[in-house]
């Protein structure tokens, strides 16, 4: 396959007749660049609703063994308050920072968040955010979600999937006393959209945190979106990836009755996974940890070392990290300099770089690594153009 079409390969959602047995994805002992994307040479004469039989296993990007998150003693003792915002930018679109950012504001009430998230929406293609204040007890929940574009082909846009989706766990996380960790919000929200019956077909990935005021995060990550914490100027924890296969990720989705009807006729079965599939992790956060919530249209074009970079500059040029005896450390006066535009600065330019980064054709990022290592014959170089849309949060101790 010319190098052209690998750039804008979409993401499959549906399988052929032939399925190699499934395994759990679980992390693997070692820090490796792999992957979640799939190509193969014969794609072309293949159905064009019909993604390939599953090709030798493939070990997910990001799947890392990473040390556990130190505990402080009086974490019990403390309460934390998080600093939100997001970024997004549509394929094909330029990125504006006066419209692809959003602030999350406490005191704004629960509609005014719910309709401005809405209307942002339309700038993000295919990827989709929200940010809710929950009912239960003064918790955050965030998430963002990636819309398969494998449905393409078949006339279905998935952006109305993982909008709706995204959508519909807003309103459980701040209406649902019962919603009260991520892979309940994911859960509840994916029902309410195959309910509604207003989503004509489509599929999407998800990442879901909820921040809590004790500092706790409870995260469900499903698919190839995800998450990473930075503390002290390092990478402490990345979610691995799920993925089917290389370029199929695990998702949600609403199978429509054409391409059931074409199943039916020709074989195969849709991919269509569920919330219960998703990873599940709690971690302790600290003052001053940045989490970073974002589809694959990040994690495609910018390393870890790469956030890491921007992370860094942007928080010393804030004044927010300073050099300590043990490294890099939260400012003593954080609290003071922590509020939703300094959150909205950063996260537009990790969205600002990886948007670069992914139209640039001289310097490999993540995925251009993965495709010369798995297929060195494609010649295939610089980033890979996709949506983009990430949630950043920093964490402030009250």
């Amino acid at each position: 396959m010319p190098c052209t079409a690998l750039r804008s390969l979409p993401r499959f959602g549906l399988r052929g007749p032939v399925l190699a047995p499934r395994t759990p994805i679980t992390s693997v002992s070692s820090i490796t660049a792999s992957s979640r994307f799939s190509h193969s040479p014969s794609l072309s004469s293949r159905p064009r609703l019909l993604a390939l039989p599953l090709p030798p296993r493939i070990t997910p990007i990001r799947c890392y063994a990473i040390a556990p998150i130190s505990k402080p003693a009086d974490l019990k003792e403390q309460t934390y308050r998080y600093a939100i915002s997001a970024a997004f930018s549509g394929k094909g679109k330029r990125f504006m920072r006066d419209r692809n950012v959003y602030r999350f504001i406490p005191k704004e009430t629960p509609t005014t968040h719910a309709e401005e998230q809405k209307r942002l929406q339309a700038f993000a293609g295919q990827d989709a955010f929200f940010v809710s204040r929950m009912r239960s007890d003064g918790a955050v929940a965030v998430g963002v979600a990636d819309g398969v574009g494998g449905y393409d082909e078949a006339g279905i846009n998935s952006a109305d999937f993982s909008q709706g989706l995204c959508s519909e766990m807003s309103v459980a996380a701040k209406n649902t006393k019962d919603c009260s960790n991520p892979q309940m919000i994911l859960s509840v929200g994916y029902k309410q959209v195959l309910h509604e019956d207003k989503v004509p077909g489509g599929a999407s990935t998800a990442s879901v945190g909820v921040l809590r005021p004790n500092g706790k995060l409870a995260a469900a990550n499903l698919g190839d979106s995800g998450f990473i914490i930075v503390r002290h100027g390092k990478v402490v924890y990345a979610s691995p990836a799920q993925t089917h296969y290389f370029n199929c990720p695990l998702q949600l989705s609403v199978i429509p009755k054409t391409i059931r009807a074409h199943i039916d006729k020709f074989g195969g079965s849709p991919y269509s996974d569920s919330p219960q599939d998703a990873d599940v992790s709690t971690h302790d956060l600290q003052n001053g940890d940045v989490i970073l919530f974002a589809t694959d249209g990040i994690w495609d074009n910018l390393s870890h070392q790469d956030l890491l970079n921007i992370i860094s500059e942007e928080s010393n040029k804030a004044g927010v990290w300073q050099q300590g005896k043990e490294g890099t450390v939260p400012a003593d006066d954080l609290a003071s300099k922590v509020d939703e535009d300094l959150v909205a600065s950063l996260v537009a330019k990790i969205v600002e770089v990886a948007k670069s980064r992914s139209h640039n054709t001289r310097i490999d990022g993540p995925f251009a690594k993965e495709v010369q290592r798995l297929y060195p014959g494609e010649n295939y170089h610089g980033g890979k153009v996709d949506d983009i849309c990430a949630v950043c949060a920093v964490v402030v101790q009250a």
